[in-house]
């Protein structure tokens, strides 16, 4: 009885380096899966609150900035409106061969595509800091839409190199009217 008493005496005594170095590891895994738990946690948190914009200044004055509000979401934007209206291209140049249905359907569902391009998150009541500001957007609106039915009235039909350049100036009074609709009014003070 004493001779098993002394064997497991030295078992444990064998045992416990062995354990507590098992015991060691497995604190060190709890304690690592621990840290990546509350680090993921955090992370969650982080993801979770809302991310402040970017907001690009195009100009100051001495009372009122110009405020592009998302640049990134104009940048998408415009190449979407480049890409509607080159679209338009084959469609002229095959306007000849289809009925006309076809062509004034098409050229509808562009539009329209463009025009939700064109309000898709924009928050008109915030763009204005005053009526001056607001009648300026309005004439400015205004002006763009007449250039756009100028520009679209001298496209050439019969030569597609040169609808192509006429098709870039149509863009590039898209993008104006983009900006009328995404630059914020601001009081020159305000902040970032």
């Amino acid at each position: 009885e004493e001779a098993d008493e002394e064997r497991l005496l030295r078992e444990d005594v064998a045992m416990v380096p062995a354990d507590e170095e098992a015991d060691e590891e497995r604190l060190l895994r709890e304690g690592v899966a621990e840290a990546s738990r509350r680090s993921a946690a955090e992370v969650d948190v982080e993801e979770a609150m809302p991310k402040k914009k970017k907001k690009l200044v195009l100009w100051r004055g001495s009372a009122r900035r110009l405020v592009l509000l998302d640049p990134i979401l104009f940048a998408k934007k415009t190449a979407l409106v480049f890409a509607a209206s080159y679209l338009l291209i084959p469609l002229i140049a095959e306007k000849a061969e289809m009925p006309a249905w076809i062509y004034a359907s098409l050229l509808v569902l562009i539009h329209v595509g463009v025009l939700i391009i064109y309000l898709y998150r924009v928050r008109l009541r915030s763009l204005d800091m005053d009526r001056i500001s607001l009648g300026a957007r309005v004439l400015g609106l205004g002006f763009t839409t007449w250039l756009l039915f100028a520009v679209s009235g001298w496209q050439d039909r019969e030569d597609l190199v040169k609808l192509s350049w006429q098709m870039l100036a149509l863009c590039a009074v898209h993008t104006v009217l983009l900006a009328l609709l995404m630059v914020a009014v601001e009081p020159a003070g305000q902040d970032r």
